[in-house]
């Protein structure tokens, strides 16, 4: 009973049936998990769906799948599966790839395909030494072994695509394995830090604050922008601190990281921390006094001698490929302070071309915050090795074919017997025509042999007779 149940288990877990299953349902969850946006925070999740959509989503752990319980046993379902595949296949596999046959006995030569026999009038010994050459030429040198009278060679290569299948199953589970660590010992969140302030925690995506154990302080922050007024790049001076002391200090650009004990910022966000203030000048008219106005994001404030009150909301340092500018909201005279603004406009280093009162930007003092991305995945170099196991097993076991060959040859009435055989563990029609030209070389190679042997036999009689021949006139 025990081995009749151990022996199902066995069949279940090295099924191919189930490794293509578990597959397509992970491939069909991954979609899921792009689809739905995980780890966001719920009034994100309830402004997308229906109160009970988002109950059911919840309970379901698709909010945050790849840390849900039903996800890691798909994982590791596939995991079993692939490990007792590979055990199932190894014994087979060692042995294909270790064992090295290097006589073409009878019993051999019985179970390959590709066989040929040849009939030379040379000694054995002679057709040993020639074939050889020929044999290393095709494949590599080959090793020679002496059976009695006969002699074996036998060469043989791609021997190392024989573990093809199985470094392709250890690339996954390092693949499985890497992720798996990234996923629950690292983490992933964003910190904004304001000119010349410094940070020691981040935010979470999946909520919450985590403490980094240093400090990161923004130096300067700088954006240049191209003529549309779209950014083109941005760049924060970071500097790492830690026990007071400052580790190391770094430009952070887009695409060019900082990373300090594993954990990687990225520069991913910028935007006015709308700390200090603005210098806006307002005049009444071309000709009037211009009246400088301090002020501040997110703060009204009253226009020297007059009742109107601006509200500057947002800055652009290139609005419009224009340059610096400030969006303000203006009161007019008379309605209450919590009544709807008279007109909202953005204000340039320039005063506009109509009458009555205008503004203009003359001065900027506020600082800017850099936002960074942050992310620790301590399992990503475990990734990166399955990734490049992956590939080297898929070439091993797509593009590369085990290819061997023997040649047995013994002594047969005064001459010998060539006996060429061959196997292949793949792409049987490619070896089909690399077997046939193999036989034609050694054929033309041995026929040469033969015809250059016989001239050097008649060359040597020849001069044996006109030898003798000069003696017998003396």
């Amino acid at each position: 009973m025990n081995s009749d149940f151990l022996s199902k288990l066995l069949q279940f877990f090295s099924s191919l049936r189930l490794t293509v299953s578990l597959f397509i349902i992970l491939a069909t969850l991954s979609i899921a998990g792009t689809v739905i946006q995980q780890n966001a925070p719920v009034t994100e999740y309830l402004r997308v769906y229906r109160l009970t959509t988002y109950r059911i989503l919840n309970a379901l752990d698709l909010f945050d799948m790849y840390h849900s319980w039903w996800f890691v046993t798909l994982l590791g379902l596939l995991s079993a599966n692939l490990i007792t595949c590979s055990l199932k296949r190894l014994p087979r596999t060692w042995r294909a790839f270790s064992r090295q046959k290097k006589t073409l006995d009878e019993d051999l030569l019985k179970g390959l395909q590709f066989k040929e026999s040849l009939k030379i009038s040379e000694a054995p010994e002679i057709v040993k030494e020639r074939l050889s050459g020929l044999i290393r030429k095709n494949f590599k040198k080959p090793a020679i072994t002496q059976v009695n009278a006969s002699y074996h060679l036998s060469s043989e290569k791609g021997r190392g695509s024989r573990l093809g299948s199985s470094i392709i199953h250890l690339s996954i589970l390092i693949i499985l394995g890497g992720a798996l660590i990234g996923s629950f010992l690292g983490f992933q969140g964003w910190v904004r830090i304001v000119e010349g302030e410094s940070v020691d925690r981040i935010n979470l995506r999946s909520g919450g604050q985590r403490e980094l154990g240093f400090e990161l302080r923004c130096d300067d922050f700088e954006v240049s922008f191209y003529e549309s007024g779209q950014p083109k790049e941005y760049r924060s001076e970071i500097t790492v601190i830690e026990a007071g002391r400052e580790i190391l200090h770094q430009s952070l650009r887009v695409n060019h990281p900082l990373t300090y004990k594993g954990i990687s910022f990225y520069q991913s966000d910028y935007g006015t921390a709308g700390r200090e203030g603005l210098i806006i000048g307002a005049r009444d008219g071309v000709n009037s006094e211009e009246k400088n106005i301090e002020a501040s994001i997110g703060k009204r404030v009253k226009v020297p001698d007059s009742q109107v009150s601006i509200h500057p909301v947002k800055y652009d340092p290139n609005f419009q490929g224009k340059g610096r500018a400030v969006q303000i909201v203006v009161f007019e005279p008379g309605l209450p302070r919590s009544g709807p603004p008279h007109k909202i406009l953005w204000v340039t280093e320039d005063y506009p071309d109509s009458e009555g009162l205008g503004f203009r930007l003359k001065d900027v003092s506020l600082k800017q915050f850099t936002g960074l991305m942050v992310t620790r995945d301590p399992g990503r170099w475990g990734v990166w090795l399955g990734c490049g196991l992956l590939m080297l097993g898929l070439i091993m076991a797509l593009f590369v074919a085990h290819q061997r060959v023997w040649v047995r040859v013994e002594g047969e009435g005064g001459g010998s017997l060539v006996t060429v055989a061959g196997s292949v563990s793949k792409n049987k029609e490619a070896f089909t025509g690399k077997f046939n030209r193999l036989l034609e070389e050694i054929r033309s190679h041995l026929i040469q042999g033969i015809a250059l042997r016989q001239a050097q036999d008649m060359a040597g009689s020849s001069k044996d007779y006109q030898g003798v021949e000069g003696s017998s006139r003396e």
